[in-house]
């Protein structure tokens, strides 16, 4: 039997994108960008903890903001 592996990106496919959760939770609607918006990783980072520095904000303090998200419906997108 031959294995195989299969990777698989969570965030946005089985769990909602937790900036976009962190945003509604702050209230702070710019930390909804994704790399969609801003393709640089380093750069769309840097801009979300200046965010969240100008909103007197702890960036570790959304740390565990992925504890509260649950896994995506199929209603919300899973099919199979």
């Amino acid at each position: 039997m031959k294995q195989s592996i299969v990777t698989l990106d969570m965030e946005g496919v089985l769990t909602p994108e937790i900036w976009i959760a962190v945003a509604e939770k702050t209230g702070i609607p710019e930390l909804r960008r994704t790399t969609r918006d801003e393709p640089d990783y380093d750069k769309l980072m840097r801009g979300r903890l200046a965010i969240l520095d100008k909103h007197g904000f702890e960036a570790f303090r959304h740390s565990k903001r992925h504890r509260t998200l649950r896994p995506l419906s199929r209603r919300q997108g899973i099919s199979r």
